[in-house]
């Protein structure tokens, strides 16, 4: 069923066009917010802990927002790889091992080149976490952790509130990780500010 404070189909009245996507937003955030299993989070955040090297797979609209988890950790000293290309997902997936996590991104669930390169990475030992909103779909099954986002509608795959409700769990992580692994984010930030500054001119 169609969540009607997410999607563009709603009777707007004129000149509240604003208001709405501002509802449509929040609506995404507190939504997700509300299907958060704290076990499950937990065991998220242990995967980055212990992993080796973390890669993030998936594409089109949900592969832009791996790129934003990529640029989002990397201030918290979390180093990863955001890869969008299914062919260059698979290499990667046949080399890695079981201190490996792949984290797969995908608003269906439903997403073929994804489940791919997932099946491929686990085949391989690595961990998988994956972000769906489907958790009986075939991507969240291959999950050793399964984190759920609000906005999953077919309709809905591309919308800006589908991005937001996957973009909120990557600030998620990021906090749970920096929490727990005792990460002085500030002394980071100050660090990689101090090094853009350097290319001003």
């Amino acid at each position: 069923m169609a969540q009607e404070s997410i999607g563009f189909n709603q009777n707007i009245k004129k000149g509240t066009y604003y208001h709405a996507s501002a509802s449509s937003l929040v609506n995404a955030i507190n939504q997700t917010e509300k299907l958060i299993n704290k076990k499950s989070l937990k065991k998220a955040v242990d995967l980055l802990i212990k992993a080796r090297n973390i890669y993030l797979f998936s594409v089109g609209h949900s592969g832009e927002s791996a790129k934003d988890y990529e640029k989002t950790w990397m201030r918290i000293g979390l180093i990863t790889h955001a890869e969008t290309d299914p062919h260059i997902q698979i290499q990667f997936a046949t080399l890695l091992e079981k201190n490996d996590l792949v984290i797969g991104i995908s608003l269906s669930g439903h997403t073929k080149d994804t489940f791919d390169s997932l099946k491929e990475a686990k085949k391989s030992g690595a961990k998988i976490l994956t972000i769906s909103n489907d958790l009986s779909s075939p991507i969240s099954q291959l999950g050793d952790a399964c984190l759920q986002t609000a906005v999953g509608e077919f309709a809905n795959i591309g919308s800006v509130s589908g991005q937001v409700s996957q973009l909120y769990l990557c600030d998620v992580l990021a906090r749970g990780y920096a929490k727990k692994a005792h990460i002085d984010s500030q002394k980071i930030t100050e660090r990689a500010l101090k090094a853009v500054m350097g290319k001003s001119i």
